[in-house]
């Protein structure tokens, strides 16, 4: 062992706590340069600095091994994250445990191989190494049926995703051909009329189809303004249109949010649409026989 390393019990002696204790600066005992230094650190660098001091003087405290030239009697794979080991009788044979492929495939984090300076007995060391490697594989069982919990647990919420996914898809693609069905009915409306009669016909039935597909005004909820709320609209955008906006203001029951003027022609093509609107409504009542 080179002399960055060197071997101390496992649990300190009492001259290690001594020494370790004794090695606090002190402003009696501690040379007066060593002392000055010491109070210009700062709080952190203080308390790392008293913690070097304890380590050296705990370690130069240690006691010595019974024996200098002890050598190891085996050697291991010692697996630094779990502190774990699988001990060999030869260094040889440890090292290439630990390039086998068996090892190196299945294990996770950084190997080293260790001398072992104590063991069961050199009788029982094939015994005691068989051990080892059975709470190895106990070990590695136990990790892979974890990695395998989490895994399906992962495949599960992925599925799950994916079902969820595909049921909004659905829905938007049946938003998407309704609107296209009803596209195509405004079209064929605005191309009826567009033959028998004038541009502003056709741009009063597709404003009307705009409330109804982008706006969402659609029948069922024009039949619940029973009480001239369209025909009121309709009028109050024809007064925005004759210059008299604030009259027309007047007679749009609704928020501001939805009174939306802007040029004349715009203005008449909305009065349009709300007149069509309830004309609607109107003949729907009269099927229904809802009064009027």
């Amino acid at each position: 062992m080179n002399n960055q390393w060197k071997l101390v019990p496992v649990e300190p002696t009492e001259t290690m706590v001594i020494n370790g204790f004794e090695s606090v600066p002190n402003e009696c005992f501690t040379d007066e340069e060593v002392w000055e230094q010491y109070q210009e650190m700062s709080g952190c660098q203080q308390a790392a600095f008293r913690a070097k001091l304890c380590w050296a003087a705990m370690i130069g405290a240690a006691p010595a091994l019974p024996e200098e030239d002890a050598q190891p009697v085996a050697w291991a794979n010692w697996k630094v994250d779990t502190r774990s080991y699988v001990p060999y009788r030869t260094k040889e044979e440890a090292q290439r445990s630990v390039e086998a492929s068996e090892i190196s495939a299945t294990q996770l984090g950084p190997y080293r191989v260790v001398p072992l300076f104590s063991h069961p007995g050199a009788g029982n060391l094939a015994e005691h190494c068989h051990l080892q490697r059975a709470k190895l594989a106990e070990s590695n069982v136990e990790r892979l049926t974890a990695e395998r919990d989490a895994l399906q647990e992962r495949l599960t919420t992925a599925d799950q995703r994916i079902d969820d996914l595909e049921t909004q898809l659905a829905s938007t693609e049946q938003s998407r051909r309704a609107w296209f069905d009803s596209s195509q009915a405004a079209d064929k409306r605005i191309d009826g009329l567009t033959g028998a009669s004038s541009r502003a016909a056709a741009d009063i039935v597709a404003e009307r189809q705009r409330q109804i597909t982008a706006e969402g005004y659609k029948p069922d909820r024009d039949d619940c303004y029973s009480f001239g709320e369209l025909a009121l609209a309709a009028a109050g955008y024809a007064a925005s249109a004759g210059g008299a906006r604030s009259i027309g203001r007047q007679l749009f029951r609704w928020d501001d949010v939805h009174w939306k003027p802007s040029t004349p022609r715009r203005d008449l093509v909305k009065s349009g649409a709300l007149i069509l609107a309830e004309i609607e409504r109107i003949d729907r009542a009269a099927i229904t026989n809802t009064p009027q």
